[in-house]
């Protein structure tokens, strides 16, 4: 919510898909932060994917958190005729970003992972995504 304000007229929101239509395995909590290019909720352009695991996965969830991350950039990049959409992984404190682009197999990270959020590097990474972002 502070990168994307709604100001500038992004909507952070839940994953839209029921739960019942999610494989029990693939369940990971899922935000997906829009871009409103009008007025109504129909207008909204998916240009990044927030996926998010408890940090008991750290060691074995990572294959896991990327295959849903493929799948919900694919979707996203589908639903919205996009050349691209950004995701941020996160297991606990560690996390990362990076891209799936359109006609690509798998997405791409853009940074390594960070084993914290709240430092000075991590600032640093987030404010770049916001600008990669806010350029779409």
């Amino acid at each position: 919510m502070h990168l994307f304000p709604l100001t500038d007229t992004c909507l952070v929101m839940p994953y839209r898909r029921k739960l019942s239509q999610i494989p029990q395995a693939q369940r990971i909590p899922t935000f997906l932060v829009g871009i409103m290019d009008g007025t109504s909720l129909d207008d909204i352009r998916i240009v990044l994917v927030v996926n998010i695991m408890n940090h008991q996965f750290w060691e074995s969830g990572e294959d896991a958190l990327m295959d849903h991350i493929k799948h919900q950039t694919k979707a996203g990049l589908v639903d919205n005729a996009r050349e691209g959409v950004y995701w941020i992984g996160v297991i606990g404190p560690h996390w990362r970003y990076g891209v799936m682009v359109d006609g690509e197999e798998d997405p791409t990270p853009l940074i390594p992972w960070h084993h914290v959020t709240h430092d000075d590097a991590s600032y640093q990474d987030f404010e770049q995504l916001q600008t990669l972002v806010n350029h779409m």
